[in-house]
């Protein structure tokens, strides 16, 4: 699935280059959406105690917080029913947590919806990509970034720098300037083994933002995309 997903960040693109949003943050069972292209305007709904919760989402902003059970998934319906008028599951999201370590380990979750060409057909029309979204581990002024790409990508944020591989994810915890915005440096190792920069900007920063950056190649042409979040 996660390969698919990130074939699907790659081909969809998200659109938004750098959104923000703000509401203050708690610890807890919660998970935040986002889509790859399009709005979900509350058609799709999931139970939490048996009440129906519609949920809202697009690929500009994350979205508020939704509670969640604890459960191995969380099911997402429409508007379809089957023959016996149950509904038709249109999306599944698998959280990441063994059946022993759902109990301890359930916390903040990142859904990433990606529509499905599902016409006429009665398959799910959304995948769902999970990723963890603690405050512990991903916390206030701190960067993740994440490469959906199959290239290593050298990152040299402020005074910082590191390798990602393909596939790789990282956390880094960045002290905010005392003025200005942080400079932001990317370069992709090319199969000759040279380096190639491809993306050099600056980006605000403060302890109270958390920035989530998604590396995704759309065409021939690598691309940051980042989604930042206050606590506010």
């Amino acid at each position: 699935m996660f390969k698919t997903a990130v074939q699907s960040l790659q081909v969809a693109a998200l659109l938004a280059f750098s959104t923000l949003s703000s509401h203050a943050l708690e610890s807890g069972r919660y998970f935040q959406a986002i889509t790859t292209q399009g709005v979900i305007g509350k058609n799709l709904w999931y139970e939490l105690d048996g009440e129906k919760v519609e949920i809202y989402a697009n690929n500009t902003l994350r979205s508020l917080d939704y509670e969640y059970e604890l459960v191995p998934n969380i099911v997402f319906y429409g508007d379809r029913v089957n023959s016996e008028g149950e509904p038709i599951p249109e999306a599944v999201a698998s959280l990441p947590y063994s059946i022993e370590d759902l109990a301890t380990k359930a916390d903040r979750l990142l859904l990433i919806f990606h529509k499905l060409d599902n016409s006429g057909q009665r398959g799910p029309s959304y995948q769902i990509l999970v990723m963890e979204d603690q405050l512990d581990s991903f916390p206030l002024g701190s960067f993740k970034f994440v490469n959906f790409t199959d290239a290593q990508i050298a990152v040299i944020l402020g005074n910082e720098n590191f390798l990602l591989k393909t596939r790789d994810q990282k956390i880094i915890v960045v002290s905010p300037p005392e003025k200005g915005d942080l400079t932001i440096q990317l370069a992709a190792n090319k199969e000759d083994g040279e380096w190639e920069r491809f993306y050099s900007n600056g980006w605000g920063h403060s302890a109270d933002l958390r920035t989530i950056v998604f590396l995704t190649k759309l065409g021939n042409t690598i691309k940051p995309l980042r989604y930042r979040q206050y606590d506010r």
